[in-house]
């Protein structure tokens, strides 16, 4: 396959800006067909984002790169990484969606046993999970965006 004349980009530039656009075209259109869709997508890909994530107060391998504290920066930039993926949520819309998908991530964890094993030691409980959300809830409530994407942060810490 060859390329017009007119065209002075590499094919691989060429592809890559129409791929990116066809991702942009692709939640767009879903969101317009079936506005619920994109949300749905979006709890189902992200309600276990915060499962490494740790409460300030904890002592943990701070060299481990997999696991994150709990703090509004460190939720600012998470949010605004996963957002620049979901182009037809509104800025205002950002509050309530992350609001919503710590609903089900405590939902989720109501759900679940009351301690996590591994062998005879608990790892986990349900008790602590849910401290975990109340603290990304309350990071999350401080957090401000502006109005526009990508995402920019606005401080509001």
């Amino acid at each position: 396959m060859s390329l017009p004349k007119s065209t002075t980009k590499p094919f691989s530039m060429v592809m890559l800006t129409n791929l990116q656009r066809l991702r942009i075209s692709f939640y767009c259109k879903w969101d317009m067909l079936c506005p619920r869709l994109s949300e749905s997508v979006f709890f189902i890909k992200h309600h276990d984002d915060f499962i490494s994530w740790v409460l300030p107060s904890e002592s943990y391998d701070r060299s481990n790169p997999y696991l994150i504290e709990i703090s509004p920066p460190n939720l600012k930039s998470h949010i605004v990484k996963t957002m620049n993926d979901y182009a037809c949520f509104e800025t205002n819309e950002i509050h309530q969606l992350w609001g919503n998908l710590l609903l089900l991530c405590r939902a989720d964890t109501l759900a679940q046993t009351d301690k996590v094993y591994r062998g005879r030691i608990v790892i986990d409980s349900k008790v602590h999970k849910l401290k975990k959300i109340e603290s990304i809830e309350q990071a999350l409530a401080s957090l401000t965006f502006s109005n526009m994407y990508p995402l920019r942060y606005d401080g509001g810490e």
